[in-house]
């Protein structure tokens, strides 16, 4: 869906949003931006790694403005263009979180193994940066344990199923105008300021996974299981740039 109002009285409007689900099994799944397993873990059951791609986002909603500032508006000569002439315009993005695979064990198959699931594993509203799902829903699958022989098997957690955080950012650029009519009606240079995640909101990015402490661990008890350490995108960055239209 997509609104858009047109340029009018130095504004401009729009918003878009999107609903959607991008599922499937095969290469599509190997995008690199993406944190599904790209291998399967049982080449003979290959309906059972059918999952999310890595770009999938259920929710994405973009809002955009243009305002040109109505301060001096009138003015000519020197003072038009020493104070006239300033525009501002911004981009919001609000999302939901892409997919990620956990995987915990080894089942000597030149591939990463995942786990049992034992329950959903997912914390809603009660997820954290230092614990962003619950490690304890999942249980070992390993087949270098000779004291635990019934570990030795494809875990049942399936590809794919845990989201990682979403993102709000809100990018601001404020310019300035000159008017040149020497090259044609929409000719002019711009002085342009620009703040990228101006807020300087943290867009975490995937949490650990899972690890265990001991040999015999059972359930993921290792430093650290599921905290987020690290950013998807960068903080603020701020730029400058000079723009000829023409």
């Amino acid at each position: 869906m997509q609104v858009q109002k047109r340029y009018s009285h130095g504004v401009t409007l729009g918003l878009a949003y999107t609903f959607s689900k991008a599922l499937g099994e095969g290469y599509g799944r190997n995008d690199p931006a993406g944190d599904v397993q790209s291998t399967y873990q049982n080449p003979r059951d290959r309906r059972n790694d059918r999952t999310r791609y890595g770009f999938d986002i259920t929710h994405n909603a973009v809002a955009n403005f243009v305002y040109d500032l109505p301060f001096f508006r009138g003015a000519t000569g020197f003072t038009k263009a020493a104070l006239g002439g300033w525009q501002a315009s911004g981009v919001v993005i609000m999302r939901t979180g892409t997919p990620f695979t956990l995987t915990g064990g080894t089942l000597n198959t030149d591939s990463a193994s995942r786990p049992d699931r034992v329950a959903d594993g997912r914390l809603g509203d009660a997820a954290t940066r230092k614990l962003w799902y619950d490690p304890t829903a999942f249980r070992r699958t390993d087949c270098n344990i000779p004291s635990q022989p019934q570990l030795c098997h494809y875990g049942s957690a399936g590809n794919g199923i845990l989201n990682s955080p979403g993102a709000q950012s809100f990018d601001l650029s404020i310019g300035k105008n000159w008017k040149l009519p020497q090259l044609g009606e929409q000719g002019r240079i711009q002085f342009r300021g620009e703040a990228f995640n101006a807020f300087n909101t943290p867009q975490f990015g995937v949490p650990n996974g899972l690890s265990y402490a001991g040999l015999d661990s059972l359930v993921p008890d290792g430093v650290r299981v599921g905290e987020i350490r690290g950013l998807r995108n960068p903080m603020r960055i701020f730029q400058v740039g000079l723009k000829v239209y023409f």
